[in-house]
Formats: structure tokens, C-alpha cells, sequence
């Protein structure tokens, strides 16, 4: 049993019970993503690990953003008088709290596929309505990053 302990950027402390698997680097679990630079750049407080490793780094930053996302919807909609962005972000923030819960249960019941499938369905939705609509959000990099960061997590997962 390994253990790996995370600061997040929120100030949380995610700890973890890893068992022992293949150490390898990280640029090499990144490597057979489908987003190998955006995998590496989340990996940086471990140079290598296994592959559990690497997804719960993952699942951990993509919980981070999913609450930098909120954050910033929260702040557009105490400052936007537009009608047409207030219901798109009012629709993103609830897509949000559910694909929020959903990474927080796949840690819970270890159900990675089914949890990362709805939160990036979810991700989806809010970028799809947002394109929909013409709107330009300060934070639409962002939406993008989140599908990609899910996918890196299914990728992660698979390779366990």
C-alpha cells in the first residue's frame, strides 16, 4: 500500500490508500491519453506512480476546476443583467452541482466509467448551450478543459 497525499488548490487535503502497481512515469501514464500535454500538466507533484496514482490526481483536479467553473458562474450571474446568459449559466451551475456529486461518488463507490461518463456528458451540455446561444463566457476555455480532464480520467482508469 502506497499512500499519496494532495493539497489542492482549494486548500483540501485528498488522501489516499493506493496498492502497489506498476510504477512508471507520469509523462508515460499521460502518454496514452488522448490528451497527453493537458495530462502532464496536471501531473506535477508526482513525477512518477502507478496509474491509480494518476487518476486520483486527475479526479482531484478535475473536481478543482469543476469548482473554479462554479465560481465564475457564480460571479457572472450576481454581475449580468442579460437574460439569455443568466438562463444558460443558471443551467451550467445545475449541470455543475450534479457532475460535482458525480466525482465526488465515483471516489466513494469506485465507479470511475459511470461517474465520468454523466460528468462529462454534463460538461457537454453547458459548453453545447453556450455555443447555441452565441455567448461568449469569460470561462469557455474552461468548459472545453473539463470534457478533456474527464476523458483523461476514463483514460487513467482504464489503464488500472
Amino acid at each position: 500500500m502506497t499512500a499519496i497525499i494532495i493539497l489542492s488548490t482549494t486548500g483540501e487535503v485528498f488522501a489516499a490508500n493506493i496498492p502497489a502497481g506498476k510504477v512508471d512515469s507520469m509523462a508515460n501514464w499521460c502518454s496514452q491519453t488522448l490528451e497527453p500535454n493537458l495530462c502532464n500538466s496536471i501531473m506535477t507533484p508526482l513525477k512518477s506512480g502507478t496509474s491509480e496514482q494518476a487518476m486520483r490526481l486527475a479526479i482531484r483536479f478535475t473536481l478543482d476546476k469543476f469548482n473554479l467553473a462554479m465560481s465564475n458562474i457564480e460571479s457572472i450571474l450576481k454581475t449580468s443583467n442579460d437574460s439569455m446568459t443568466k438562463v444558460v449559466l443558471e443551467s451550467c451551475r445545475r449541470d455543475y452541482e450534479m457532475a460535482i456529486k458525480d466525482i465526488k461518488d465515483s471516489q466513494k463507490d469506485n465507479d470511475i466509467p459511470l461517474h465520468f461518463s454523466a460528468v462529462i456528458a454534463m460538461s457537454q451540455t453547458c459548453g453545447d448551450e453556450m455555443d447555441a446561444r452565441d455567448l461568449v463566457i469569460p470561462f469557455r476555455d474552461l468548459t472545453t478543459n473539463l470534457n478533456k480532464l474527464g476523458g483523461i480520467v476514463l483514460a487513467l482508469n482504464s489503464l488500472r
